[in-house]
């Protein structure tokens, strides 16, 4: 007789690589679970599968120790017994750029299945939200399922934990959400048989394990309720946090069939749960859900952990940045001098980077031991990342045949543009000029340091010849300018010169004190309180500074429950104003408590560099903490009324309410797990639009986490560091009960107050443009540039190693413009394709407009394909809102 429920029985474990401990602690046990999965894996009595969280990093970890077995290891993902994919780690979905995501399943994909075999299907089960393009994403590389825990209401699941999700851009996949109990939905009820746990009392253990569901507790008649116009249809996640492999579940369920006359338990994994799941709902309605997850009804989802440990973000961006639009881009264009491509580097590059976008990991919520690790592998990261880019630079500087103080900009972009170059000058004087063509360039400086080589000793052994040591030093300065258009993926020389006679240098130190400058429609005054006012276009808003103590933890900001307001006091100012660089240099002295449960205060010193340009601010920063549980945030009133923000978030554009009355009026009462607090995050772009016209737009880096506050709610409010103490703490005023990551144990995290020198850029500007988020984008590109100098080889990594010959093709390298480019998309993506002819780029459109594109290259096959670089199809010149493209470039070689 047919039973009424169907039960998928799921083993599977969540492997967290990285939390409270570190990787090598994790690795020992991933180490001995795969042993033990290899010593049972042929018994079918003994074991059928089990789930390694769906990641195919942890393959990477074992084969790191145990390369002979990697035979024995891909007939098992063969065999579909040890299942990984389609992710590489499980991300954090706010905190990334989209491009990362992508990647991430790209690489975790591609990777199972040429071991053997991928899950289809995007098991998710603890990443903190869902932002709103992952069904796009997902869609993108060929996942039509998402089973997730965090981020859903009442309202999401009210009429089925089954659903149809569509995302911002219209996509549409299965979602599946594990309600309440998520990953560890029935392993309470195994914890207490596993003890008695051998292949001899499969009976007993099955008949105890059923009755605590008919007797003590009321989980799985929960969980039937909520589980409507699923067909009957069940999933059962049998696992939880780093659980072992276990023996005898075929016996298990064969006992458990025997005693259950209301239940089929069917021993499955994901993929055979959503196929049955999809075959047995066809004719039923299904459920509709939209937008992004966020909310903590039922499982935390952390809303503030976008601003725990700036450090490890900033650090994670950087990379991103220097990855994905510089250091590929430049492969590409050393492929047309060589004909080779460093793929394997970047591909190594690009896995240690998404093994520090775990969500623990770059959440933040770890020991500082595991924390100090995670910038370890982002270092080690940028640091093969910069190496190989200067190898490639030098490379085509001698095949250039480049002289003495020759610079060279790169456009690592696949059109014509001109290029924001931001980059460090080598001189021998302090004054120099920058030339074209004997024309002088104007460039703004940020920077400027000497180096005096009287304070060091060199060796005479030494193997490198130092030129003209006997003059007493040099200096290094951060320039900043834009070129003409130069041609996409291709390059430009220009010229580095002594300005002897000083007619058109540049004197960096040449400081008037004075609180306010004005350059065209732009005006910047210090006021006496500290503040800044900013005229734009007769427009008057405010920027200040704002302390508040945290009492909160690694994973959530708080505020304290004593004194919830600004707690910095203004002591003293300076301003001075360099007129020739449009400059204002502000340093200010402010008072702070010196934790939070101390009285004491201490002086903290905050220096502004603020540069006007021809229609934006550009805002740095520097500051050396001195306080502990603090968070600083930057404020700026723009006196307008607001009711929504707009941000953007892995590649779209999101509007969003700057109050969640609904929730907010209803979580307390309800018993959430978390407030609804509507602290947001973007990726480089918050703005406000009050008029539907103009816009009130801060550009970051680093700093992924705002909120829209006060009266009208006028105020961007972007987080700029917060420092705590413990990783979890009781009680907090957004999170109330337990702690989060360890309950019963408060590990101190001292290190995460982030007691150091930290800086922070943003870009402020009051625009009427459309294309605020193309341009946040652009606005932090790397420049890759190379200045062909002797007067240090040791400012850039690789640069002083010799390099091998490599031969230059005969043909002679050409630009790639295959597209006009109107501002109106970003290339997130430019790379060799997995089929090693292609050039493969991203192209994304975060608007809410449709865009068409301008397609130039009329020699070339130009097709677009999935993220996965699959289903080739004819290219449609069109972009609609927030989607983006895989463009790919048949042919190249």
């Amino acid at each position: 007789m047919k039973k009424k429920w169907k039960i998928h029985f799921v083993p599977h474990t969540h492997w967290d690589k990285e939390w409270y401990f570190t990787k090598e602690v994790s690795t020992v046990f991933l180490v001995d679970n795969i042993q033990k999965l290899k010593s049972i894996c042929d018994n079918p009595e003994s074991f059928k599968s089990i789930v390694f969280d769906s990641q195919l990093s942890i393959v990477d970890d074992y084969l790191n120790y145990f390369p002979e077995d990697e035979k024995i290891i891909n007939k098992l993902i063969s065999d579909k017994k040890l299942l990984v994919g389609p992710w590489y780690t499980q991300p954090d979905m706010f905190s990334t750029n989209g491009e990362s995501i992508v990647r991430n399943l790209v690489i975790g994909k591609l990777g199972a299945e040429k071991r053997g075999h991928s899950l289809k299907n995007a098991y998710t089960p603890d990443s903190f939200g869902f932002n709103s393009n992952m069904p796009q994403i997902l869609a993108s590389t060929e996942c039509d399922t998402i089973i997730q825990w965090r981020g859903v209401n009442e309202d999401h699941i009210e009429k089925s934990v089954y659903s149809e999700w569509t995302g911002i851009d219209g996509s549409k996949i299965d979602f599946y959400n594990i309600y309440k109990y998520g990953y560890g939905l029935t392993f309470w009820a195994f914890d207490s048989v596993y003890k008695k746990w051998n292949k001899d009392n499969m009976p007993e253990l099955a008949k105890e394990y059923l009755e605590k569901f008919s007797t003590t507790h009321e989980d799985l008649n929960n969980w039937k309720k909520v589980n409507k116009n699923t067909g009957n249809i069940l999933c059962f996640p049998f696992g939880s946090d780093q659980a072992p492999v276990i023996e005898w579940l075929p016996l298990f369920i064969k006992e458990l069939n025997k005693l259950d006359p209301e239940h089929e338990w069917v021993l499955s994994d994901y993929d055979m749960f959503c196929e049955d799941i999809k075959k047995g709902t066809k004719d039923l309605p299904k459920n509709q859900i939209q937008g992004e997850l966020k909310h903590g009804q039922y499982s935390r989802t952390h809303r503030t952990i976008a601003s725990s440990r700036y450090d490890i973000k900033l650090l994670s961006k950087k990379v991103e940045y220097q990855l994905y639009n510089e250091a590929e881009p430049m492969g590409l264009i050393y492929k047309k001098f060589t004909g080779k491509y460093p793929a394997r580097i970047f591909e190594k590059a690009n896995k240690l980077l998404l093994e520090c976008h775990a969500h623990d990991s770059l959440g933040g919520s770890c020991t500082d031991e595991t924390n100090r690790e995670i910038i370890i592998r982002l270092k080690q990261a940028q640091s093969m990342l910069e190496s190989q880019t200067v190898l490639i630079k030098r490379r085509i500087t001698e095949f250039l045949n480049l002289q003495k103080n020759d610079l060279i900009i790169f456009n690592t972009m696949p059109f014509k543009q001109k290029v924001k170059v931001l980059m460090p000058v080598v001189s021998r004087n302090k004054k120099f000029l920058i030339k074209k063509d004997n024309s002088n360039i104007d460039f703004k400086i940020i920077s400027q340091k000497f180096y005096n080589r009287d304070q060091f000793i060199i060796e005479n052994e030494t193997h490198y010849k130092f030129n003209n040591g006997e003059e007493k030093g040099f200096y290094v300065t951060e320039v900043e300018f834009f070129t003409h258009e130069i041609d996409g993926l291709f390059y430009d020389v220009f010229k580095i010169e002594d300005d002897e006679i000083n007619l058109t240098g540049k004197e960096i130190f040449n400081k008037v004190l004075a609180n306010k400058l004005k350059v065209k429609d732009i005006e910047i005054e210090l006021l006496k309180n500290g503040d800044i006012s900013m005229i734009q276009d007769g427009k008057n808003s405010i920027i200040s500074l704002e302390a508040m103590f945290d009492a909160g933890d690694t994973y959530d900001y708080s505020p304290s429950k004593i004194n919830g307001g600004k707690i910095n006091k203004l002591v003293s100012f300076e301003s001075a104003v360099v007129k020739d660089n449009k400059e204002i240099l502000i340093e200010q002295k402010w008072k702070v408590n010196e934790s939070l449960e101390s009285k004491v205060m201490v002086e903290q010193k905050i220096l502004w560099k603020i540069f006007i340009n021809s229609d934006n601010v550009d805002i740095k920063i520097n500051l050396l903490n001195k306080a502990k549980d603090i968070r600083w945030r930057i404020l700026w009133d723009t006196k307008t009324k607001n009711q929504y923000s707009y941000a953007d978030q892995s590649g779209s554009l999101i509007k969003r309410p700057v109050v969640d009355e609904l929730n907010s009026n209803r979580w307390e009462k309800d018993k959430w797990k978390d407030n609804p607090v509507c602290i947001e995050t973007c990726e480089s772009l918050v703005y406000l639009n009050p008029e539907n016209k103009t816009k009130y737009a801060i550009f970051t880096i680093g700093n992924n986490e705002f909120e829209i506050i006060n009266k009208d709610f006028s105020t961007i409010a972007v987080t700029l560091f917060r420092g705590v103490s413990l990783i979890g703490r009781r009680g907090l005023a957004y999170r109330p009960g337990r702690a989060s990551g360890i309950n019963d144990y408060p590990y101190a995290t001292p290190e995460s107050n982030l007691q150091e020198e930290m800086e922070f850029n943003l870009n402020f500007r009051i625009s009427d443009k459309e294309n605020l988020p193309i341009l946040s984008k652009m606005h932090f590109l790397p420049t890759s540039s190379f200045q062909k100098q002797s007067i240090s080889v040791y400012l850039f990594k690789g640069q002083t190693f010799w390099m091998s010959k490599v031969e230059q093709l005969k043909e002679k390298p050409i630009p790639t413009n295959i597209f006009a480019w109107d501002q109106n998309f970003f290339v997130a993506c430019s790379k060799e394709g997995y089929n090693q002819n292609d050039y493969v780029f991203r192209l994304y459109n975060p608007s809410e407009k449709e865009i068409k594109l301008n397609l130039l290259d009329s020699k070339s096959k130009i097709l677009e394909a999935n993220s996965l670089e699959r289903k080739e199809t004819d290219l449609i010149k069109t972009i609609l809102a927030n989607k983006f493209k895989t463009i790919i470039k048949k042919g190249e070689k």
